[in-house]
């Protein structure tokens, strides 16, 4: 039991201690505006500054810069009341050994170019590590950032998929409505049915980084559910006008036989009448 408590207080102390021993050795005083998209083979530059958390360290700081951009170009400058150093570095991943006895800041400025894809894309931008020496584990200095790589022509296939899949509920909603009220409705399904097979193919050739072809699909699947709503609003109305033109049939034969009643009981009202004269 003595030694289950020992073991359960050096994990409890461990645990209070390891965020300080991975607790990052920078804060971050200044980032550029970055915008959340940016379109394929365009020029990205942002600049970030981390300063140090104490002045009182004096030791060296392991840091990692990693990119998904292409053709990166790294330039640091690490600056101290003393001492200033800049250096560059044009690989996806750069490594700088910072020396908290000379320098108190450091400025990263990264250029590159968004990557090319047929389709939406999430890329990470940059991300910033602290390495430890000792056990070779990492601590984020930032939140890893990360941007939506697209063009005109990816988000008009992607506004497409979204209108057809719109329309196709919107369709399954009406023709339910219709079948509910009593609507004949086998011959809109199929039409429906080619709608989702359409907007599925879309979403297949997206996928598939074919933007072109997505777009086709996808704005047939958005014809198809439209004609179905049509079809299913038309037969809604004339089911409608149908069950009206009954009411009113009926309330018509209501009507007829109450008169003729009315005139049955006023023939023989009179009938009855003429007969007591006659005596």
């Amino acid at each position: 039991m003595k030694k289950f408590a020992f073991t359960l207080i050096i994990f409890m102390l461990i645990s209070l201690l390891m965020p300080s021993v991975f607790a990052s050795n920078f804060d971050e005083s200044y980032r550029g505006k970055i915008p959340e998209t940016f379109s394929i083979e365009e020029d990205i530059l942002i600049r970030i500054r981390l300063d140090e958390v104490s002045s009182d360290l004096t030791i060296e700081t392991n840091l990692t810069f990693e990119t998904a951009l292409e053709d990166p170009l790294w330039t640091f400058k690490m600056e101290g009341v003393k001492y200033t150093e800049d250096f560059s570095d044009s690989n996806s991943t750069a490594t700088v050994v910072f020396n908290h006895g000379k320098f108190d800041n450091i400025t990263i400025s990264l250029s590159g170019v968004a990557p090319t894809y047929e389709k939406r894309k999430t890329i990470l931008l940059i991300d910033i590590e602290q390495t430890e020496e000792s056990d070779d584990t990492s601590t984020d200095i930032i939140k890893p950032i990360y941007i939506d790589i697209t063009t005109e022509a990816i988000e008009d296939v992607r506004s497409a998929r979204d209108l057809a899949k719109e329309a196709i509920e919107d369709a399954n909603e009406t023709i339910a409505n219709a079948s509910a009220i009593g609507v004949d409705v086998s011959d809109i399904l199929d039409t429906l049915e080619l709608a989702r097979h359409h907007l599925d193919r879309a979403n297949e050739l997206y996928s598939e980084e074919d933007t072109d072809e997505s777009l086709e699909f996808a704005n047939n699947a958005y014809s198809n559910a439209t004609k179905a709503i049509n079809l299913a609003q038309i037969k809604t109305r004339e089911h409608e006008e149908h069950q009206n033109f009954i009411k009113w049939m009926n309330y018509g034969i209501i009507i007829a036989i109450v008169i003729a009643a009315v005139i049955v009981v006023v023939i023989l009202f009179r009938q009855r009448a003429w007969d007591k004269l006659g005596r």
